[in-house]
């Protein structure tokens, strides 16, 4: 791959594409903080379910989709820096991140939504894995920082092209005449197919660098590696620590992002308000975006984590991308160095 040492050159074919992938799955997790709670919630009361229990069982939803996905990203990260392996996993939870979106989509009653959902949920997140693990073979140390930010802002205002178109079909059901759910699934489909045509480039575009020999026992392997990392992160100290607080820390903040809407349902707040409210966050992310990722270089550094650290207290669903790019269950090599390389400018 050929390096640019310029970070002010203009963005190549493959980090284009590789931006693109988050503008394409943005979209997904637009819907899963704004209107797949609101409408699993319509799907339970309308089988006789108390509002307390829908926002109950949607919570444990969430924590079982977090659950699995941590423990299998390690596994999962470590096999990846294989050979070839990188794109051929992330494929794999690509088709059912989005076999799980359709399946949840047309979905005849809460208990098969909310088994589809969690379903689809974990392939979302495990593609994450890979995709951010895909930084380090589409750009150099010195334009990360840009990459990775520009991905973050597109992401943000490209999520919500089919957001409002499906936003705009929800609230004229009544004047074109679909039923509110009928909308509100082809909202949910819009969603799916922005999600697979803006995935293309990544998948023409961005090879995998880095990697690992093929070896007879890859499983054996993996565990072997894995048991090495962990001895390595027992004798450094502060890297564990630090893997541990941020454990804490982002399950609270996944916990806010799956949880804002129906707690707000639970309170009363109108459903159209809460998502015009996310809807202009994603509005203002995106400079602020831009503005982060020219505070994470040289003696800014300090003054960029702390305006993303107080971005943080806004219940937007971007918070869930703050995960991404500094995963602490990614303990695999190409992993941990993808994401420690950017742990300055954590999300």
């Amino acid at each position: 791959m050929k390096e640019t040492k310029d970070s002010s050159q203009r963005l190549n074919k493959a980090e284009k594409s590789w931006i693109l992938y988050d503008v394409a799955n943005s979209a997904f997790i637009m819907i899963v903080t704004a209107t797949i709670p609101i409408y699993f919630r319509s799907l339970a009361e309308g089988s006789g379910m108390s509002g307390t229990s829908a926002t109950s069982l949607w919570g444990s939803a969430t924590s079982i989709s977090i659950l699995i996905l941590a423990l299998l990203s390690p596994v999962l990260g470590a096999i990846a820096d294989y050979e070839n392996m990188k794109k051929k996993i992330f494929t794999i939870f690509f088709v059912i991140a989005i076999a799980g979106g359709f399946l949840f989509t047309f979905a005849p009653g809460w208990l098969s939504f909310l088994i589809f959902f969690i379903i689809s949920r974990i392939g979302y997140a495990a593609c994450n894995i890979f995709y951010d693990a895909m930084l380090i073979d589409v750009t150099t140390d010195e334009r990360m920082d840009r990459v990775s930010t520009c991905g973050y802002a597109f992401g943000y205002i490209g999520s919500c092209i089919p957001f409002v178109a499906g936003l705009l079909l929800i609230l004229n059901c009544d004047t074109i005449g679909l039923p509110m759910v009928t909308a509100t699934r082809i909202s949910f489909v819009i969603t799916m197919v922005w999600w697979i045509i803006m995935s293309i480039p990544l998948y023409k575009n961005v090879h995998q660098q880095y990697s690992l020999p093929h070896e007879p026992h890859v499983f054996a392997a993996t565990f072997k590696r894995l048991g090495a990392t962990f001895q390595k992160l027992a004798k450094d100290k502060r890297m564990l620590f630090f893997i541990i607080g941020y454990f804490c820390y982002i399950d609270g903040v996944y916990t806010i992002i799956s949880m804002a809407t129906t707690y707000g349902g639970e309170v009363g707040i109108d459903s159209n308000a809460m998502v015009l409210a996310l809807l202009l966050t994603q509005f203002v992310a995106f400079p602020c975006s831009i503005l982060s990722g020219t505070l994470a270089t040289g003696s800014w550094q300090f003054l960029s984590v702390s305006v993303r650290a107080a971005s943080r207290h806004c219940p937007v669903p971007t918070t869930e991308k703050s995960s991404r790019r500094t995963n602490p269950a990614n303990t695999s090599a190409s992993l941990t160095y993808s994401a420690s390389l950017r742990t300055s400018s954590a999300r």
